[in-house]
Order: C-alpha cells, then structure tokens, then sequence
C-alpha cells in the first residue's frame, strides 16, 4: 500500500487549507521517502485483491476508514505502507467551517473509537474533559512540529492558521472523547 504528498486544491482558503494540514499533517511535501504509519485514502495505491484482502473500507466510521484500512494494513504488512514522494495529489478541504468542524468531531470520534497509536494511559486521560485543551495543544505541538521538520517554508503559514487549527482540534478533541468513552475501556491499571 502506498500514499504521497496531499496539497491544498484550494490554498488560500483558510477554512480549506486548515481542514487539510489537521488531516494530512503526515503527507507533507517534503517528507521523505519511507515507511509510513498511515495512508489517506485520497491518495492510495493499493491492489484491488489486498484492498479485499483487507476487509476495505469500515462503513460504520464517518470520519478515518483510512486509518482503520493502514491499521489493518499494519497489522498483516508491518512493513508494508510505504510514503512514496513523487506520488501527489491534490485535495480540496472542507470550506464551510460549520463542515469543517463536524468532520474534525467525526475525525476524533472515528480514532478514539478504534483507539488508534494511544497507550491505555493516553486514552484514560484523553477520555477525562478536563484533559480536552491538554488534547489540543498536544495535536496541535506534533502538526506544528511536522510542518517545521518536512516543510519548514509553511510553518509561517501554519501559524496564521493557528485560530482555525485550534477550533477543529477542539472538536477533534471532543469526537476523540466521545469515542474513547463508547469503545472498550483498557484492561490496564493507572
């Protein structure tokens, strides 16, 4: 399975390019090439029999059934996912806000529901409210983080986006919590 760079359709929309940068913060232009934890599904190469193979896309989810997709993928090909650079496309964000914001919620709520890269103490204290703005700055500290290490011409633009940023992690946050709290709780004590 493999995925490249998703870039805005729609740049200088501060609605769109924030709902692209909180999505595909791990497919920036200038990440190299290499193993990849996840792959969007805008942008995925896979053959149809391991698309099958992999049980396709979890209807039940509104938001993230391309990370349920790489996290099976994982599972079966731990070395399987790969970023490939050269292979772009792009994506045209959400550009209502009151849109944007429900897909952040539903985002959230997908990863929280299948509990995706937390540790059981991550989802204890991600699933308390008053551990939500802990949530977001958190978030908001790694896609800042990869924009400065992969493209460090966007953080600038990134940090103007930071209001927008901000208000879709909070509702990113919130569908994590809701979705921790109808999953499974860990087995694992404090």
């Amino acid at each position: 399975m493999a995925g490249g760079p998703v870039l805005d359709l729609k740049p200088h929309h501060p609605v769109a390019a924030s709902d692209n940068l909180l999505q595909f913060s791990e497919c920036g232009i200038g990440r190299p090439a290499g193993p990849a934890v996840r792959v969007p599904s805008c942008n995925l190469a896979i053959r149809r029999g391991d698309f099958e193979r992999l049980g396709g896309f979890t209807e039940e989810l509104r938001a993230g059934e391309d990370t349920a997709l790489s996290g099976n993928a994982s599972k079966l090909w731990p070395e399987g996912l790969w970023f490939v650079p050269e292979m772009r496309v792009r994506h045209e964000g959400r550009a209502g806000l009151s849109v944007f914001l429900a897909h952040q919620l539903w985002f959230g709520h997908s990863r929280g529901t299948l509990r995706n890269d937390l540790t059981p103490r991550q989802q204890r204290l991600a699933a308390r409210s008053i551990m939500l703005p802990a949530v977001v700055l958190k978030r908001l500290g790694y896609i800042l983080g990869r924009s400065a290490a992969w493209h460090p011409g966007g953080l600038p633009r990134a940090l103007l986006l930071s209001p927008l940023l901000v208000a879709g992690l909070s509702a990113y946050a919130l569908g994590l919590r809701r979705g921790l709290l109808q999953a499974p709780a860990p087995s694992e004590p404090w």
